[in-house]
C-alpha cells in the first residue's frame, strides 16, 4: 500500500507523514529531502547554478538514499548523512531552481519509485500523487494558512538560531508557492482523487488521526 500526502511547503507533511509511518508500521519516504539533498550537493561544490548541463551531469553521479534509524529517516549523499545539513535555509532559497529541472525530476522521481516497489510505504511531496505514484491508494492533500505556515517555519529558523524576521519568512513562502505551483514539470497540484487536509488550526496527532480515519472507511486497515 501506498499513502502519498502533498501540500505547499510548512503545511505539516513531514511531521505527519512520519508519524503516520510510525503508527502503521510502514517506510517513509521524504521526496522533498532528495530534492534537498541534490541542492545541497550542487551548492557545496560550487556548481554554475545557470550552468543546466553542469548541474544534470552533477546529479547523475549522485547516490543519494535514505535509510530508518531509530524511528527517523536519515538523508544519506554518496554515504554520508547530511540530514541536517539539507534543512538550511540557502538550500531552502536554491532548491527550486534545482527541482524545476525536468531531467532532475525523472532521475529523483525514478529513485522513488524504486524504493516504493514494494508497497507499505507513507510518501510526501509535491507531486507525489499526481506524478510518482499516481496510482497511490490514498492520496492527501495538506494545505494551510500562509500565516500559520510561516509561524512553523519561523520557529523552525529560531530554533536553529537563523536570524530571520517573520516577515520574511513569509515572503520566502509565499514565492515559494507561486514557484512550485507555476513549475512546468512536477508542479504543486492537488490529484482528482485527493483528500484536502487544512492543518492550520489542527495538532500534528489529529492530522494523523484524520488520515487514519480515511484509511479505516476505504477498509485498508482494521
Amino acid at each position: 500500500m501506498i499513502i502519498a500526502i502533498d501540500g505547499p511547503a510548512a503545511s505539516g507533511k513531514s511531521s505527519t507523514a512520519k508519524e503516520l509511518a510510525k503508527r502503521l508500521n510502514f517506510l517513509y519516504l521524504d521526496s522533498g529531502a532528495m530534492y534537498r539533498a541534490a541542492t545541497y550537493s550542487i551548492l557545496k561544490d560550487k556548481i554554475d547554478l545557470d550552468d543546466r548541463k553542469a548541474i544534470i551531469n552533477h546529479i547523475r553521479q549522485l547516490e543519494i538514499d535514505q535509510k530508518m534509524e531509530n524511528n527517523q529517516t536519515r538523508t544519506y549523499l554518496n554515504g554520508t548523512d547530511i540530514s541536517e545539513q539539507i534543512r538550511g535555509r540557502d538550500v531552502t532559497l536554491h532548491i527550486n531552481t534545482i527541482a524545476s529541472i525536468q531531467e532532475i525530476r525523472e532521475i529523483l522521481v525514478a529513485q522513488q519509485q524504486f524504493i516504493g516497489r514494494e508497497g507499505n510505504i507513507v510518501v510526501d511531496g509535491r507531486d507525489i500523487g499526481t506524478v510518482v505514484f499516481p496510482d497511490a491508494e490514498l492520496k492527501i492533500f495538506m494545505v494551510a494558512d500562509l500565516d500559520e505556515r510561516a509561524k512553523r517555519r519561523f520557529m523552525e529558523f529560531q530554533e536553529k538560531g537563523t536570524g530571520i524576521s517573520l516577515q520574511q519568512v513569509k515572503s520566502e513562502l509565499k514565492a515559494r508557492d507561486l514557484q512550485d505551483e507555476m513549475r512546468e514539470f512536477g508542479r504543486l497540484k492537488k490529484a482528482d482523487d485527493a483528500i484536502i487536509l487544512d492543518t492550520s488550526k489542527l495538532k500534528p496527532k489529529e492530522q494523523v488521526n484524520f488520515i487514519i480515519r480515511q484509511l479505516k472507511q476505504k477498509s485498508e486497515i482494521k
